[in-house]
């Protein structure tokens, strides 16, 4: 999990400090950075939060580190428009969250139709 390493050697830490702050053993830092061991997935977790990147970013899974950090996504007040990839990435956010968060999909419904109802109503 080369991306560890980066990520590591990008916020200034040393080995040792992660290990210290995540509670963990050098060598197991160490070998997760090296490829030699996989973290289990609590240890994945605390890995991301740590970093503020998603696990499927540690994982190679996704080039985005953290869909949720949207700060190029500019929304005009009267017009509300957002290009298309912008627009994507937001989406994808609120559906990896709701995905983590273990949301069922009916639920998400029930939200939308509300949403549109009240929308409706404001009418």
């Amino acid at each position: 999990m080369k991306r560890l390493r980066e990520l590591r050697e990008r916020k200034g830490y040393t080995l040792e400090q992660v290990a210290t702050k995540l509670g963990l053993r050098n060598q197991y830092v160490s070998n997760y950075e090296l490829g030699k061991r996989s973290p289990d997935y609590e240890t994945l977790k605390k890995l991301a939060d740590f970093y503020n990147v998603t696990t499927d970013y540690i994982l190679g899974n996704s080039d985005i580190e953290n869909p949720y950090n949207t700060p190029n996504v500019k929304i005009e007040k009267n017009k509300n428009e957002l290009n298309f990839s912008e627009l994507d990435n937001v989406y994808l956010s609120y559906a990896k969250e709701a995905q983590e968060n273990k949301i069922d999909p009916a639920d998400i419904r029930l939200v939308l139709d509300t949403i549109k109802k009240l929308r409706e109503q404001d009418k």
